[in-house]
């Protein structure tokens, strides 16, 4: 059985290759369009059969927290109590074993809005330019 290190220190630093990355020629790096990234990061994911869904909040503070949930009548009680404020200015990602969804506010904070759920949209994210991406996802 391994030991339990005592409460008042810390835990072994296991350091990083950041520095590495950073310093890497962009020569290094293959580059990838959008839309493959999107596929290969964002549609690449997969859920264990014991969690329903994962709901990650970022407030409008930037404070980023995500809670799991084994149960989708859970984690669907808790979006419907949380939109219901009107006043609140959280963008909640909500991912489960088919589909990633994005919930933000509108402009004015009177509700809440998905952002578009259409495949072909996804062809058009590569015409688009980084202003345009920033004004579709706030």
């Amino acid at each position: 059985m391994p030991k339990k290190r005592p409460s008042n220190k810390r835990p072994k630093y296991f350091p990083n290759n950041w520095k590495a990355y950073k310093e890497s020629p962009d020569e290094f790096f293959l580059p990838i369009s959008f839309k493959d990234f999107f596929n290969w990061k964002v549609m690449g994911w997969a859920l264990p059969s014991s969690i329903a869904c994962v709901i990650r909040e970022e407030n409008e503070y930037g404070d980023i927290s995500e809670k799991v949930y084994s149960q989708s009548a859970a984690a669907q009680k808790y979006l419907d109590s949380k939109t219901a404020d009107k006043n609140m200015k959280t963008i909640f990602t909500i991912v489960d074993g088919n589909s990633v969804q994005v919930l933000r506010p509108h402009r004015k904070g009177d509700k809440y809005r998905q952002l578009p759920d259409d495949p072909d949209f996804l062809d058009t994210w590569d015409d688009l330019t980084d202003e345009e991406i920033d004004e579709l996802f706030g």
